[in-house]
């Protein structure tokens, strides 16, 4: 990144040539007032679709900010970056960075409640956190406009009088602990993890990132010693010349500005050096290796990973994006087009990242099919011809004109993004680029420059790579005796790669022909045919004003479509929904599973086109569900046609060669395993679903379904059950809606055509023998949930109302509203209990409930405990609270539920389920919830609270679920944990379903 002496003198340079004219002088001021900026930006290069104004500024103390006034915001908001993060770690304190980032949350001098910045928020409809990465600290919030000033000088505070108290230190180093064993599970930090492991040990790279206790408190007595090294921490890498503040909000620019200077001109100056690191954490000695991985989850990569310069300055050209955009490329003839078509590899990916300020890493990743792992080799000798090819070829300046033009496309076209995300973005961008180009540099590519094209690939070199290789099947090798990690206990080994593989990929990189032959190994590679997908048509529409509601405009038999004109968003944008329904898609365990192998199977097969088409703006996808098959399309309006039909042609022939489907089925049947091993959060909710919830599929009852699978019967189920008016199945409806920059004739047009096209497929299928069966299948039965290596234990605790009307609904949101602080406050920056801890509203069609969640090492019987006493001193809470704080609230719920979609994708309500409650009469709107919030009396908030979740109330229902940690507490339930327990334990899942009582169907449409 730029450094600072270097961004000073642009600005300086800026300056200087504004004073040679009156016009430019007006938009370049200065000012050397104590409390005024050094320099105010005004003039930025932005998009000619933006409607945000921008002001860069320098303050006097050196920081720097941009102020972006925004009058349409739904939210303000406002991020602080620090350019100090994880690579400046105390060797001895490692995670300082991280737990340093946790406390300045935790109470200032002006503000020294503990939980006064996290109320606050909440209290007035925003969110805040913070991120931590290897260079940077980012601090954000979002909140209702009104409220920005406070909310910006509490945040200011952080930077100037923190205070660290001792008894927080103590608390929230256990919270950092709890976030460290969170990650361990993850098999893609287990790797990084291990990258920085065994990168050059006196390197800052080298050092943990996260903390935990060992790293940061092994010993609970000297919490005292550990506050003074984070005042001192703070000290040292907290300066305003290395902080930079992005603020957006309502107010004018001058308004903004004064609100900047106000919160941030207090932050101390100590003239720091910008930091940056002169060696690479490859050194060298520690490339030309394979490292072995053993992963927690059934998975093969391969990952070969580069040292790289840092060619941040050179935004304008990008030349390590050149060599990502063809080394990665998906479309036919690439890399990743020839491995699938040898059943080597179902993913992959290729570009920079990872790095700091002076160094960074250029990584080919592919996701592996087991066949690709035992031919790990020849995809590594892959690798290196493609490199060779993109040498020999030389820099084309045809793709550098593609990749420009791509671009500007998106640059100019870019969907406003929501207030927080803009700010995250650009605070960052302020500490790496000069201020006129914030919002272009690295977005547009203006510059071609071949030489610095060639130099990337050059340095893609065979002995300059370390190869990691993750497998379970690496396990015979890894003994736990053997090379561990020692934070997370990542079992490895190292090999040097074979001198002949690298000697083949020697000859390869340069173009030689090996003595092997291996040249041809992929004898289709090539460079891409130019995107047929860069749209050329922006002209927008006359849409109505305002928002008018969606309106059929195609109704015929089996099809009906909706089309909205869109006149907020005014983008050459079209978003469009096809909802092929039918009742076969999910009816039971065998529908639901070949139901999603089937559009798995479609994806793969359009995944070139569908590349080429992301490229350029455009995306689609195909999701089952239990509506039939749901199609998204959306971008830009001009090409959308084409890759609709494109799709839809795809669709009609369902037929897939046998290498493809043996790769696809083999990754769903791994996805399907791994759940086993997913976030505890994830277990939890999905048992509540299979818990209460009809037409939901166990993980094992998918797995059993798809046993025998073959690609003939997979097409068959497709034509027979997936399409409308197949033979031999029950009848099939579409519904489609098309929103966005379309006139109603184009709509109607593609309406047609999406059933033109599959009925003529359809009707291909009229000699079908008629439902396909699924085989014998054992019953299901209910087994404990037990995470095998996960250190955690989760408790999910879900209270329901049985009403689902909207003033009931918003009774809901109003009560989780209320105690969402205050819960994370007890149970998680007070009791400790673990990192996280959340309550939300779980809606549902008939019914809402409460879902009171924590993870922790702490077994879930004891945190029921804790959420129960929660619960029960929730209600002096809830009647001690004051007519002002009820009034917080509930506008804080009404900001919320009215916030609009800031981009027209979301807007356009694309699952089935969205779609529904769009088109539908008013039922469970967010919009219908917001207004009954508003009105809401005190005592129906407690009389709600007394008759639903009050522990003595008789019309109260709880569910509680428990997901223990094998590691922790065992390999078998401790019945001693539940003596006493007062609910009843459900072991038979379709004995306790079938005694539910049944809510009303939700309504079609």
């Amino acid at each position: 990144p730029i450094q600072l002496q270097r961004l000073t003198t642009m600005i300086g340079t800026v300056a200087a040539a504004a004073t040679g004219s009156a016009a430019a002088a007006s938009r370049y001021l200065s000012s050397s007032s104590t409390g005024n900026p050094q320099l105010v930006l005004n003039e930025i290069e932005k998009s000619t679709e933006d409607r945000r104004s921008y002001r860069c500024l320098l303050l006097a103390n050196g920081l720097r900010a941009v102020a972006i006034s925004d009058p349409d915001a739904d939210k303000s908001a406002a991020t602080a970056c620090v350019r100090t993060g994880a690579l400046r770690d105390p060797r001895s304190l490692q995670g300082l960075a991280h737990f340093c980032e946790h406390m300045l949350f935790l109470g200032t001098a002006r503000y020294p409640d503990e939980n006064s910045f996290l109320r606050f928020i909440n209290e007035h409809g925003g969110v805040r956190n913070a991120v931590t990465s290897a260079e940077f600290t980012r601090y954000y919030f979002d909140i209702a406009p009104e409220h920005l000033p406070e909310a910006l000088d509490r945040l200011g505070q952080f930077f100037t009088e923190p205070l660290f108290t001792e008894s927080a230190t103590v608390r929230e180093v256990n919270a950092v602990h709890s976030e460290h064993a969170k990650n361990i599970p993850i098999d893609a930090r287990r790797l990084l993890r291990l990258d920085h492991h065994l990168a050059n040990p006196q390197h800052d790279y080298s050092k943990y990132s996260t903390g935990c206790l060992e790293t940061l408190l092994p010993d609970a007595s000297k919490a005292a010693e550990l506050r003074q090294r984070l005042l001192q921490f703070h000290s040292e890498n907290y300066s305003a010349n290395l902080t930079a503040v992005a603020v957006l909000g309502r107010e004018s620019l001058d308004q903004l500005q004064q609100l900047i200077v106000a919160a941030f001109s207090g932050v101390a100056n100590k003239q720091l050096p910008m930091p940056s690191w002169e060696s690479h954490p490859y050194d060298g000695t520690d490339c030309g290796v394979e490292v072995q991985m053993v992963p927690l989850r059934d998975i093969q990569k391969l990952e070969v990973v580069f040292p790289m310069k840092d060619y941040t300055e050179q935004f304008s050209s990008q030349p390590a994006h050149y060599a990502s955009h063809l080394l990665g490329h998906e479309s036919a003839g690439s890399l990743l087009a020839c491995l699938k078509r040898r059943g080597w590899a179902n993913g992959l990916s290729a570009g920079c990242g990872g790095g700091a300020a002076g160094f960074d890493f250029f990584r080919v990743s592919a996701d592996l099919t087991e066949a690709g792992l035992a031919n790990r080799a020849a995809v590594l000798r892959a690798v290196f011809q493609c490199v060779g090819q993109l040498r020999r070829a030389g820099p084309q300046a045809w793709v550098h004109r593609e990749l420009s033009d791509l671009a500007a496309l998106a640059f100019r076209y870019r969907d406003r993004e929501p207030s927080a995300e803009a700010t995250q973005r650009l605070a960052r961008r302020l500490l790496t680029y000069p201020m006129p180009q914030l919002l272009t540099a690295d977005c547009l590519v203006t510059e071609f420059a071949p030489e610095l094209i060639a130099e990337v690939l050059d340095q893609l070199h065979p002995h300059r790579c370390k190869v990691f290789a993750v497998s379970k099947a690496f396990e015979p090798h890894c003994p736990p005796d053997g090379c561990v990690e020692p934070i997370y206990g990542v079992r490895h080994r190292l090999q040097p790669l074979p001198p002949d593989l690298l000697a083949a990929c020697l000859a390869l990189y340069n173009g030689d022909a090996p003595a092997d032959g291996a040249d041809s190994l992929l004898s289709d590679l090539r460079l891409p045919d130019p995107n047929p997908f860069i749209p050329s048509q922006f002209a927008l529409i006359a849409a109505p004003p305002g928002s008018p509601p969606p309106r059929v405009v195609l109704e015929e038999a089996g099809l009906r479509l909706w089309h909205r004109a869109d006149a907020q968003y005014c983008l050459p944008k079209l978003c469009l929904t096809v909802v092929m329904a039918t009742p076969d898609a999910w009816s039971d365990a065998f529908s639901a599973a070949n139901s999603q192998l089937h559009c798995q199977l479609m994806s793969d097969a359009l995944n070139p086109v569908l590349y080429d088409a992301q490229l350029a703006g455009l995306s689609a996808s195909l999701a089952a569900c239990a509506e039939g098959i749901s199609l998204s399309i959306q971008g830009f309006g001009h090409r959308l046609p084409a890759l609709l039909e494109a799709v839809l042609d795809r669709l009609s022939r369902p037929e897939v060669e046998q290498l493809r489907f043996d790769s696809v089925i083999e990754r769903y049947r791994k996805s399907l395993k791994n759940f086993a091993l997913e976030q505890p959060l994830q277990q939890c909710l999905f048992h509540q679903s299979v818990l209460c919830c009809s037409l939901v599929w166990t993980h094992q009852q998918r797995l059993d379904a798809i046993e025998g699978a073959t690609p003939a019967a997979a097409a068959e189920f497709a034509r027979c059950q997936l399409l409308p008016a197949a033979a031999g199945g029950r009848p099939r409806f579409l519904l489609a809606f098309a929103c966005g920059n379309a006139e109603v004739e184009q709509v109607v047009a593609a309406g047609g055509g999406i059933a033109q096209t599959l009925r003529r497929h359809a009707a291909a299928a009229d000699g079908s023998q008629g439902r396909p069966q699924p085989p014998e299948r054992q019953p299901h039965r209910q087994r404990d949930v037990l995470l095998p290596e996960a250190g955690d234990a989760r408790r999910h605790h879900l209270l329901r109302c049985l009403a689902a009307e909207h003033h009931k609904q918003a009774l809901t949101k109003l009560l989780v509203q209320s105690l969402k602080e205050r819960f994370f406050n007890s149970l998680r920056t007070q009791q400790q209990l673990g990192y996280l801890v959340q309550l939300a509203e779980r809606p549902g069609v008939a019914a809402c409930g409460l879902s009171f969640c924590v993870q922790s090492e702490r077994h879930p019987a004891e945190l029921e405990s804790r959420i129960d006493e929660f619960v029960e001193a929730a209600g002096p809470l809830l009647a001690a609270m004051t007519p002002a704080e009820l009034r917080d609230h509930a506008e804080a719920l009404r900001a919320r539920l009215l916030e609009r979609p800031k981009r027209l994708g979301a807007a356009c309500f694309d699952r089935p389920d969205r779609l529904a409650a769009l088109l539908l009469p008013p039922g469970g709107t967010s919009e219908q919830s917001a207004v009954e919030a508003g009105p809401l009396r005190h005592e129906e908030l407690l009389d709600f609270y007394r008759t639903w979740v009050a522990k003595d109330s008789l019309r109260r229902r709880k569910l509680a679920i428990h997901v223990i940690s094998q590691k922790s507490f065992g390999p078998a339930v401790q019945e001693d944990k539940y003596e006493g327990y007062p609910g009843s334990v459900i072991t038979d899942v379709a004995a306790f379903k079938s005694g539910l009582k049944l809510g009303p169907l939700p309504a079609r449409f």
